[in-house]
């Protein structure tokens, strides 16, 4: 696990969008439901954003144009900078039309 990594995900588990923060160990800090299951063949166009403390990301499944919106503020947030990458846990996962840019 990464030291002060962020991580919002679809949790096929669950069908939830969730944050999670991993600085040596995991810890779940929000979820939310995805209002649709999450399973192999389903495309979600994910959007977050990140400023500071502040994560803000919406997943919206492409088939039925159903979304879910999760919000949070970590008080506990002491790393403002770092990566952007994609990981997949518990589902067969793809990705396409990934782009990083600046908040405005």
């Amino acid at each position: 696990m990464g030291i002060g990594s962020y991580y919002l995900a679809n949790g096929s588990d669950d069908s939830v969008l969730l944050i999670g923060r991993a600085n040596y160990a995991w810890t779940w800090l929000g979820a939310v439901p995805l209002g649709v299951p999450a399973k192999r063949d389903s495309w979600f166009h994910l959007e977050v954003l990140a400023k500071g403390c502040y994560f803000e990301a919406t997943a919206r499944e492409l088939a039925s144009g159903v979304q879910a919106r999760l919000t949070y503020f970590d008080h506990d947030c002491a790393k403002l900078s770092g990566t952007v990458g994609v990981r997949t846990h518990g589902l067969p996962t793809s990705w396409r039309n990934f782009t990083v840019r600046r908040p405005e």
